[in-house]
């Protein structure tokens, strides 16, 4: 069975518009997520070198370890 895609050209200036549209769609979620990077980080920053030790952390790796939980890598 073969399948077609009708295809036809989106008006001049569509694409731009609707990426746009996106960044400002997404800005208020990609905002909470740094937010929520940040007081991970910052909680986990207050905890001392022994609390990291027993949940498998070094200091070094909090940055890392608090973006990855939020999904930012």
């Amino acid at each position: 069975m073969t399948q077609s895609i009708a295809t036809r050209p989106v008006p001049m200036g569509a694409v731009s518009i609707f990426r746009a549209i996106s960044l400002v769609e997404d800005l208020p979620v990609r905002l909470r997520t740094r937010i929520l990077a940040y007081r991970t980080a910052r909680k986990l920053h207050a905890l001392t070198d022994r609390d990291l030790s027993d949940i498998g952390l070094e200091r070094a790796d909090i940055d890392t370890v608090s973006k990855r939980i939020c999904g930012l890598r």
